[in-house]
């Protein structure tokens, strides 16, 4: 039994879309400078992945045909939908405090909401991922890259 489009079909071509846009865009930027990456090196590299990501989810869709369609609602309950929910809330708190509080800070509190809010996991490993995410963050772009990421309050 065909389904026909549903919500992933969907979803696959808008960020098919996006892709092609961030790719668009980042064209207009410097791709290599003298120094290395220019600032249009990483957001070509992710539009290029952001659609082909895409397009294997929506080819991979498209061949499943006889799959039955989901018959749960939109939004059925707390319970269910709880991590999504509370990831984009983590998500929307990163955004609104990174200029704030500073990307080491707000990036911290993200991790360990995700971690041990979202996912329930205990302390040392929240900790430990935390750090590791941290450093890594500090490594690639203040060390080697030699990108300032937003300080916040700290820059004061």
């Amino acid at each position: 039994m065909k389904t026909g489009i549903r919500a992933i079909h969907i979803a696959a071509i808008l960020f098919s879309i996006f892709g092609l846009a961030v790719i668009v865009e980042s064209r207009k930027l410097t791709y290599w400078s003298e120094y290395g990456p220019g600032p249009g090196f990483f957001p070509f590299g992710l539009g290029i992945l952001i659609l082909i990501f895409s397009l294997f989810i929506l080819i991979e869709e498209v061949r499943k045909k006889d799959k039955v369609e989901e018959a749960a609602p939109f939004y059925s309950g707390w319970n269910r939908d709880r991590k999504p929910l509370l990831a984009i809330a983590a998500y929307a708190f990163l955004m609104i405090t990174v200029d704030i509080a500073g990307f080491y800070v707000s990036g911290s509190l993200f991790i360990v909401f995700l971690i041990k809010v979202v996912e329930r996991k205990p302390w040392w490993i929240v900790l430990l991922v935390t750090a590791a995410a941290m450093l890594f963050f500090y490594l690639v772009f203040a060390f080697f890259l030699g990108v300032q990421l937003p300080k916040g309050f700290f820059a004061r």
